[in-house]
């Protein structure tokens, strides 16, 4: 009796482990597998093959490209903040500085990208420095223009553009004393509210579409 009884305590402990075993491995197979983020290239790496892009085919595919890899990365502040400033700077002091039609082109990307997926403190810089540049330039006729459009989009997002709707709180240069300090609200996201002072706006959020014949950031 003891040998059958020996016999079975074998099968059954064989059976076990099998049952064991099988059991860790169907674990492992229906775990459920982490998604993985997409690995983003460098502002570096992408700015350098839209510039051999440029080379090779056309200033039309760079910026296609440029454009799409901004897109990718607008699920990620952090990583669509690093290529718009790249690329702002390669229009401002790299490739776009001995080339205006150049810089143009990636000015209007990166405001394009920047509107439609509501980076709206991007596109904003975009349009500020874009004003800068058209009024030291002296180009005041292109400079009224873009200026009518970003008073536009104050407007619309409920901003006062007459100045005297502001608290006067006197000259703000002795010697010009038609030249007004007046109180007026921070814009967010970058500053911060002031104790006592008027409560802060948030940025335009709304612009007028430009034709596509001649972009915001044309050139001519």
């Amino acid at each position: 009796m003891s040998c059958p009884l020996s016999f079975n305590t074998s099968r059954l402990l064989v059976l076990l482990c099998l049952l064991v075993g099988v059991g860790v491995g169907s674990i492992y197979a229906e775990a459920p597998r982490t998604e993985e983020k997409p690995k983003h290239l460098t502002p570096q790496v992408t700015m350098a093959t839209t510039l051999e892009l440029r080379e090779k085919k056309s200033d039309a595919v760079a910026i296609a490209y440029l454009g799409e890899k901004m897109r990718e990365r607008a699920g990620n502040y952090g990583n669509f903040r690093n290529l718009f400033s790249y690329t702002w700077r390669e229009a401002q002091v790299r490739s776009g500085r001995v080339d205006g039609a150049w810089a143009s082109r990636l000015n209007d990307v990166a405001f394009t990208v920047a509107y439609e997926e509501r980076n709206y403190k991007e596109a904003s810089e975009i349009i500020s420095n874009l004003c800068t540049t058209l009024s030291r330039s002296g180009r005041f006729g292109r400079f009224a223009e873009v200026m009518a459009i970003w008073e536009e989009a104050q407007r619309l997002s409920g901003h006062r553009m007459d100045l005297d709707s502001y608290p006067d709180l006197g000259p703000a240069i002795s010697c010009l004393p038609e030249v007004r300090h007046r109180q007026m609200p921070a814009t967010l996201p970058s500053p911060k509210e002031v104790a006592g002072g008027l409560p802060p706006r948030n940025r335009p959020n709304r612009f007028h579409i430009i034709e596509p014949e001649r972009s915001l950031t044309s050139a001519i």
